[in-house]
């Protein structure tokens, strides 16, 4: 009876075995085919980084037919700036953003030409102006009021957050200027590489942190700080009372972290990680900004904001970073259409971060990821398209190209470097590869 028992119990626990492997098997086999259709893959062997020097970079010099000298003067809740724009020939039509109409109230006061005036139409986020004579210089008076709130334009008891608003001529592609548009969510700016000269008139107590060269005067009412910065698309500044300021060289770049010490190691990765595989950094100075945003982290030129709640919590941190300190090249140094081809540099940004984490990306199903920035409807809808699965996107160009997928990156930033690289250009790019 026993040894019947003990038969009965070998074979019923064999059977077991048997059983169990097969459902783990079975289960497994679903969780790949599943993957395979819908999921994530970890990408780790694919994504692994060149971090070898690209030959044959050039150092493309530009001259931009854009020369803005704005003053800007900072009192209490008002940021009132009058602001000359001079342009490479004569005009007799003249079209200008008001990017902080986005997220601000915006008042034009007045714009002056040498030739007359002759009509003006005003949208929310731009306006187009008439002259009865060509002119080579356009002068306009205008006053931000930023809400005290989470913006990334905005300013509350620590000091001000001025980004996206100086005004800025239009970007015309193919003879046809590029409409802005009031939105959300996303970016919905686009800027020409320009020369600024800035000069803030502020409390004395203020310091301001910018790019360019800086030269300053303090008074016993005023602090008067001059910034000289060229080749770069967008001016932004920050003016706080009081800041804790990092300061590390790394190579010929000046990395300045404003209350943001914590971000440092993962700024240096990915700084080295760019100029190792796309191309050098053109610029002498770069701010990291710990900022009280409501969105993770938004990109500048010449200076990135990581959202203050990220902090403390290492691992995002590292990933907006990453992804932030990638738009220096992606954004700032190759300009993209922000507005019709928003996937082109948030995917790939988003992607060259993944590459550094040995993270995960999903798989393209070809789907089309030219969508402008208007036909999104809510913001779930754009981060899908248009970082997600732009990502994967450019994960597929990777597995396809292999290392030579950094020569590509390094082909773009010298032939598109101070440009703005269309999507058409890249995948001219690519399919040349």
């Amino acid at each position: 009876m026993k040894k019947l028992l003990r038969t009965i119990f070998i074979i019923f626990f064999a059977e077991f075995i048997i059983v169990s492997c097969l459902v783990l098997y079975f289960a497994h086999s679903t969780q790949a085919d599943y993957g395979k259709e819908y999921g994530v893959y970890n990408a780790t062997y694919n994504l692994k980084p060149n971090m070898a020097p690209v030959a044959d970079k050039t150092t493309v010099e530009s001259d931009p037919e854009y020369n803005i000298e704005a003053e800007v003067k900072v009192q209490g809740e008002s940021i009132l700036i009058s602001e000359d724009i001079f342009f490479d020939g004569e005009r007799d039509k003249i079209g200008l953003y008001i990017p902080s109409a986005n997220i601000a109230e915006t008042k034009i006061y007045n714009v002056v030409s040498d030739g007359t005036v002759t009509g003006i139409l005003k949208k929310e986020t731009y306006i187009e102006i008439e002259l009865e004579e060509p002119s080579d210089s356009i002068k306009v008076v205008y006053e931000i009021l930023p809400e005290a709130d989470k913006q990334t334009l905005s300013h509350n008891k620590d000091g001000y957050y001025l980004t996206n608003f100086l005004i800025t001529p239009f970007v015309y592609k193919d003879g046809q200027p590029v409409y802005t548009l009031k939105k959300s969510f996303g970016d919905p700016y686009i800027y020409e590489i320009n020369n600024y000269h800035v000069t803030f008139k502020t409390e004395n107590n203020l310091k301001i942190y910018a790019p360019g060269k800086t030269e300053e005067e303090i008074t016993d009412e005023y602090r008067i700080t001059t910034f000289e910065a060229s080749n770069i698309r967008d001016f932004p500044a920050v003016l706080l009372y009081d800041a804790d300021v990092y300061v590390e060289k790394l190579g010929n770049v000046n990395l300045h972290f404003i209350n943001s010490k914590e971000a440092s190691t993962y700024v240096k990765e990915a700084f080295s990680f760019a100029e190792s595989n796309i191309g050098d950094y053109p610029y002498e100075d770069f701010f990291v900004v710990k900022a009280p945003i409501s969105i993770n982290g938004m990109e500048f030129s010449n200076m990135i904001f990581l959202s203050d709640r990220c902090f403390g919590n290492p691992a995002r941190l590292k990933n907006i970073a990453y992804h932030e300190v990638f738009h220096q090249w992606f954004y700032g140094i190759i300009g993209t259409d922000q507005l019709n081809e928003p996937f082109l540099d948030e995917g790939l940004v988003d992607y060259l971060a993944t590459c550094l984490t040995n993270g995960k990306t999903r798989q393209w199903k070809g789907k089309d990821l030219k969508k402008p920035l208007k036909d999104y409807t809510n913001v779930s809808e754009y981060y899908n398209l248009a970082y997600y699965d732009s990502a994967a996107y450019f994960y597929t160009i990777h597995q396809k190209l292999g290392n030579n997928f950094y020569r590509l990156l390094s082909d773009i930033y010298n032939e598109w470097k101070f440009k703005i690289l269309y999507f058409d250009d890249f995948q001219q790019l690519v399919n040349n590869y």
